[in-house]
């Protein structure tokens, strides 16, 4: 039995990486002679991210903050008590609550470490929290990546050399970003290195909607906004004037949903990990400014639509061109270049490949195939 250890961003309240997670480990324990668990690793930036009190330790006006936390903290108390159960829930099995200590003097009970997906590589969101290169890690155990980002595509060379010195531990490099794949290369000796797809899409839909809650209601179109950013205020625009003209309700749903923000609008409030893929599924209409969004619409074939001028792009930009789907993006919520309905066989066939590849590259996890 080969044991596996992943890191990778299950804490952070967010649907997207908490779903990815999910993903990854079952995908992982659908492999022979496999048994893989979600370490509950406890970043202190991810953890101090993700506190109900973050605002307070932010930069600015001290009564500005305390105003903000007053309002703020009761919805963030809830997200963050709706993330625990689903945590204790779906990833319950798994040790509790540990440390980088712990990672150095237990590594020995793993066979193997991945980490990712998500964004683990961004130093930005990690603090450079050196526990996502896996530092710790000594043979016989390896070390593997999946779909790891650094959140952007394009690195210098100092930044490209700075990467591939902390890798060269690696068995085999798995990234999202392919477009940095040619500058790593030659700076990494010979350690195998690939591009793989989110592991949401490691599930056929079928799996998906086994995995998600939904309670009846009326034809709506979905906004799901992710953060906060006065960017996605025009696709939100967008999403109003295109429900108004379908004559369906629009449900507001964000990761972070702030009651006092759009209260003309039907708010969906703090939706489980469960609950958000029914939402998706159900909806007759999704506009987003998240990349899991639209990976799920894909996935699940619903009509989308994606604001693309947004922090860290790439991503969202790469997904749709990988499907064939770059049409479907909205630019500051201006009308995307195509609205009618999507050849859902195409764009299954233009991503049968991929996830064909990222299922293979599981198996080099598990030492079942070498690349």
């Amino acid at each position: 039995m080969t044991k596996i250890g992943i890191l990778t961003f299950h804490r952070a309240c967010n649907y997207g990486a908490f779903l990815q997670a999910y993903a990854l480990r079952e995908s992982l324990n659908d492999l022979e002679g496999v048994q893989a668990e979600i370490i509950d690793y406890r970043s202190p930036q991810i953890e101090a991210r993700n506190s109900a009190s973050a605002v307070l330790k932010k930069k600015g006006n001290p009564l500005k903050k305390g105003v903000r936390f007053l309002l703020d903290y009761p919805v963030a108390a809830e997200r963050n008590a709706v993330f625990e159960a689903a945590r204790k829930t779906y990833f319950g099995s798994g040790p509790s609550g540990r440390d980088a200590a712990w990672l150095r003097e237990n590594a020995g009970g793993y066979d193997v470490f991945v980490t990712g997906s998500d964004q683990v590589w961004n130093t930005d969101i990690t603090g450079d929290d050196p526990a996502y290169f896996l530092d710790f890690v000594q043979p016989p155990a390896r070390a593997y990546s999946y779909a790891a980002s650094i959140g952007k595509s394009e690195l210098d060379e100092e930044e490209l050399r700075g990467l591939a010195g902390r890798l060269r531990h690696f068995s085999a490099v798995s990234v999202r970003e392919k477009d940095i794949l040619p500058g790593l290369r030659g700076l990494t000796g010979d350690i195998p290195l690939c591009s793989s797809l989110d592991p949401v899409f490691l599930f056929s839909p079928e799996r998906w909607r086994s995995f998600e809650e939904w309670r009846e209601r009326k034809p709506y179109v979905l906004f799901f906004m992710m953060g906060q950013s006065k960017g996605a205020l025009p696709a939100l625009a967008f999403a109003r004037e295109y429900a108004a003209r379908k004559g369906q309700d629009l449900l507001y749903l964000s990761d972070y949903d702030l009651w006092y923000r759009h209260p003309d609008l039907h708010h969906a409030g703090i939706v489980s990990p469960p609950e958000f893929v029914g939402l998706l599924d159900h909806a007759e209409c999704v506009v987003t400014n998240s990349f899991h969004a639209t990976a799920f619409s894909i996935i699940l074939h619903k009509k989308f639509f994606v604001e693309t001028r947004v922090l860290r792009s790439n991503r969202i930009l790469n997904l749709l061109d990988s499907a064939g789907l770059l049409k479907r993006g909205l630019d500051a919520g201006a009308r995307p270049l195509d609205t009618s309905p999507i050849r859902w066989a195409d764009a299954d066939e233009r991503l049968a490949d991929e996830i064909a590849r990222s299922r293979e590259y599981l198996q080099v996890i598990a030492g079942h195939k070498t690349i």
